[in-house]
């Protein structure tokens, strides 16, 4: 059974923070949407998805 949970960002929730909060609720998975940004603001704030893919803690499906 899928459940859709939705995660408010607290302060900079980058990749490891949606994958903790997954983890907290004992996801099987991590389904997110992969975004492209300018380098600019990706250079500035970083990339969740990319934060993700660096140190992946679950199986991860990964839409653009």
């Amino acid at each position: 059974m899928a459940e859709a949970i939705q995660v408010r960002a607290r302060g900079g929730l980058g990749g490891r923070g949606l994958q903790n909060e997954a983890r907290e609720v004992r996801a099987n998975v991590l389904v997110m949407g992969g975004f492209g940004h300018s380098l600019l603001r990706e250079f500035m704030l970083g990339s969740a998805t990319q934060g993700v893919l660096n140190s992946v803690r679950l199986p991860v499906h990964l839409s653009n």
